[in-house]
């Protein structure tokens, strides 16, 4: 996966296939994809033999759940990551929008009057 934001690559890879979310205790199948242990619990509720991944469907014979411990850290260091720049003030280069030159009065609209039919939508734009 090539993406332009390593951390958004590293959210990725730390998701759950099955519920999109962060990996809960972690837990590797024999075919080498990882699930939260609840959601392939689940997944596999209603089985009683040929459990298959939902990923690549590869089917074995017995619910082999391995704990994955090293990657239940990564992904808490993923989550912490992803909290901080959340939290992180803008820069400069992040305003947005551009602030009005000297002398430049903003426009006010009127309020459309309602009507029954189609109503346009006023701009976002303060500005405009």
């Amino acid at each position: 996966m090539a993406s332009a934001d390593p951390l958004e690559t590293l959210r990725v890879e730390a998701s759950c296939s099955v519920c999109l979310g962060y990996l809960r205790d972690p837990v590797l199948l024999e075919c080498g994809h990882n699930f939260c242990r609840s959601c392939i619990t689940r997944w596999w509720a209603e089985l009683a033999r040929d459990f298959p991944c939902p990923v690549c469907r590869k089917t074995s014979r017995r619910r082999a759940l391995r704990p994955n411990r090293q990657l239940a850290n990564m992904v808490e260091a993923a989550r912490q990551l992803r909290a901080a720049k959340r939290k992180a003030p803008l820069g400069w280069g992040c305003l947005p929008f551009p602030a009005p030159f000297d002398g430049f009065q903003p426009r006010t609209l009127p309020p459309l009057p309602f009507t029954s039919g189609f109503q346009a939508p006023r701009s976002p734009c303060p500005y405009f």
